[in-house]
């Protein structure tokens, strides 16, 4: 997994996004301070670009990720890949 950190003036809700091309993954960690990090499944190049892309990518994560993709969370702090 490749992650990219987001600097805060870009969001204050997404702390890194990571893409793992492969297995068209497309992950994101958040500023709360809670240590989840959460995986969507078949995100196509496209849509993984779209998101990266976005002005907001809180709103776009809410609008265009949440209950349209599967997805899975890990607990970083447990060692969960």
């Amino acid at each position: 997994m490749n992650w990219t950190e987001i600097p805060e003036k870009r969001s204050k809700q997404v702390a890194a996004i990571g893409r793992d091309a492969v297995t068209k993954t497309t992950s994101v960690r958040f500023r709360s301070g809670a240590p989840f990090d959460y995986h969507y499944h078949n995100v196509s190049e496209e849509q993984h670009n779209r998101f990266i892309a976005a002005e907001s990518l809180g709103s776009h994560l809410a609008a265009h990720f949440k209950n349209k993709f599967q997805f899975t969370k890990t607990d970083r702090s447990k060692g969960e890949a």
